[in-house]
């Protein structure tokens, strides 16, 4: 697909829709600005983005952490028709919901939310890695324009939501890893990954995404069983309830975002 000009002289594209993006279109928020109210006194953004796996192997060239005192992560990809469309009618639609469970409160998930927060979790996914420079993206662009045509996760996508209660100093962390299904013979990813994972904890919250096309990693935590841990709410067969039985603590919390065995990749 060749790139329009547009009136301002720019040749960017939506990484969403395709659309023009003006030269004086603002860039989209990765996080809400309604989150900066409940960021506790010192608290800070913390963009872990993991060295990729391929089997039981961590490899490929390290990555620089970013971390900031604020929540101005931001993505210079995304039109101003997307922006303050679509995607600032989902923030408003789901913060009512978001909200309790930053601050730990419980709450109930009936289909219509489950797929609401699902799609916000890709949405801010994505964003997320589109915050990156461009050498350090790995989410494939198709799984943008597939939210942006369905308002749904993509095609072997999973979302789980957890409950976090410990106490790091960080009030939103991300963390990116790059999947490959085998392990070739001199241990170097070869080609983009085959399937993608990030976790964002946000205040108690802790939301899921992992994309897969032909197979599903088996993701393990320390001290329990992932059922105990994690609520599945996509795809959304039933309704349930947030928080699952069992918390994580930094300790767990650090097992499940840092695989480095082959039962936890």
């Amino acid at each position: 697909m060749s790139s329009p000009i547009n009136s301002e002289g720019s040749d960017r594209v939506c990484v969403f829709c395709g659309g023009r993006i003006g030269s004086s279109d603002p860039p989209e928020h990765v996080f809400p600005k309604w989150l900066r109210k409940f960021r506790p006194k010192g608290a800070v953004f913390l963009h872990i983005p993991r060295l990729p796996i391929r089997g039981s192997v961590l490899s490929g060239p390290a990555m620089p952490e970013f971390r900031s005192k604020n929540l101005e992560l931001t993505a210079d990809t995304v039109c101003a028709t997307c922006n303050h469309g679509w995607m600032s009618d989902l923030e408003n639609e789901g913060a009512p919901i978001l909200i309790p469970m930053v601050e730990g409160r419980p709450q109930g998930f009936d289909i219509e939310r489950q797929v609401l927060v699902s799609t916000w979790v890709t949405k801010t996914a994505l964003t997320f890695d589109q915050a990156m420079p461009p050498d350090g993206r790995g989410m494939p662009v198709e799984y943008c324009r597939w939210l942006y045509e369905h308002r749904l996760p993509p095609l072997g996508a999973r979302v789980g939501l957890a409950h976090y209660e410990g106490r790091d100093g960080q009030f939103v962390r991300g963390v990116y890893h790059g999947l490959y299904d085998e392990l070739s013979p001199d241990l170097v990813p070869t080609g983009p990954s085959e399937a993608h994972r990030t976790t964002i904890r946000i205040g108690q919250l802790v939301a899921e995404f992992t994309v897969t096309k032909d197979t599903e990693p088996v993701l393990t935590v320390r001290g329990g069983d992932l059922t105990d841990v994690l609520v599945t709410i996509w795809p959304a067969v039933a309704a349930t309830s947030w928080p699952p039985r069992l918390r994580f603590n930094d300790a767990s919390l650090e097992s499940f975002t840092s695989p480095s065995n082959p039962a936890s990749t």
